[in-house]
């Protein structure tokens, strides 16, 4: 229950950073992580008010015991896992890969042990969250490189300058 209710706050701790980051470019990457977050979600919520086949859920005590239940494709919460790892694993390497890899797998196999997607569903939830990891860790690289300025250059005096800017 922990691991299922976990993914959006996750979320919402990942996204602090646009506020809470200790440098420009962590509040960068918090920004775009959060806009991308926001994105996820809306765009899952409205492939999941479609109705058809594939969308349905398996049978679970938490769903219709009359009528299979839909908004099953893609697994909302591998969505979510999926990017936060994806995001942040490019970003900050290992140690950010790593815990929220493993947090993932947990995760893929939560979501089909509880029964409440079948492993397709889960697989199509993973593609997504990577697909959106991708795309923003595009957009944070471009900003980091537009942004970040390193000059070396000599001073009137013979000596040697090194500069570091970053235009926010």
């Amino acid at each position: 229950l922990v691991v299922e209710e976990g993914a959006f706050g996750i979320m919402i701790g990942l996204s602090s950073l646009a506020f809470f980051g200790q440098s420009p470019e962590s509040r960068m990457i918090g920004r775009v992580f959060g806009i991308g977050a926001v994105s996820a979600l809306l765009g899952k919520k409205i492939v999941k008010e479609l109705k058809f086949k594939g969308g349905k859920r398996p049978w679970h005590e938490k769903f219709s015991c009359k009528k299979r239940s839909n908004g099953g494709f893609p697994s909302g919460h591998m969505v979510e896992a999926a990017y936060s790892a994806t995001v942040f694993g490019w970003q900050y390497g290992y140690k950010a890969g790593i815990p929220l890899g493993l947090y993932a797998g947990l995760m893929f196999g939560v979501s089909v042990n509880r029964n409440r997607h079948y492993v397709s569903q889960v697989i199509a939830g993973t593609a997504v969250g990577i697909i959106y990891g991708l795309a923003a860790n595009r957009v944070i690289d471009t900003h980091l490189c537009e942004d970040l300025t390193f000059k070396v250059g000599s001073t009137c005096s013979g000596g040697t300058e090194f500069a570091v800017s970053y235009k926010f």
